[in-house]
């Protein structure tokens, strides 16, 4: 759960190289090196791109960010490398109310956790591998 009613600015924390949840089923774990001196770049995206590179016959997409490729015959197993290689899970994000008695947090600080609070929550679920899921996911 997001700790704060601003999306996204309120996922990262204070030094913005880790993300900040008022409570959470999962946690942020360094992943690859990204560009620069920054050892555990951002794992969420809104926009990631990479470029398509086509010599001959081959076609791989590069991605500047981490310096990989992913490649297959066709887009289908682009995707699938890509996804299965890369991705840890893919989320949703809703308002719900939340009540703070169930997950032991006092969300609007007012000092009891009895009180059921509206909050921007993000429901993450973790990827099948093999199963292609970009494309469902967009």
């Amino acid at each position: 759960m997001l700790k704060g009613p601003n999306w996204p600015a309120d996922l990262y924390n204070a030094n913005r190289n880790g993300y900040e949840f008022a409570f959470g089923d999962v946690t942020d774990t360094p992943g690859f090196q990204g560009k620069g001196p920054n050892d555990n770049p951002a794992s969420i995206f809104y926009n990631h791109q990479f470029c398509q590179f086509t010599i001959g016959t081959t076609t791989i997409w590069f991605d500047p960010s981490y310096g990989c490729y992913y490649s297959g015959a066709t887009q289908e197993a682009r995707e699938l490398d890509f996804d299965d290689g890369s991705v840890a899970g893919y989320f949703v994000t809703n308002t719900a109310n939340v009540r703070e008695w169930v997950i032991g947090v006092d969300l609007n600080g007012n000092g009891v956790t009895t009180d059921v609070v509206q909050r921007i929550v993000m429901l993450i679920r973790p990827n099948a591998i093999g199963m292609r899921e970009m494309a469902r996911a967009m």
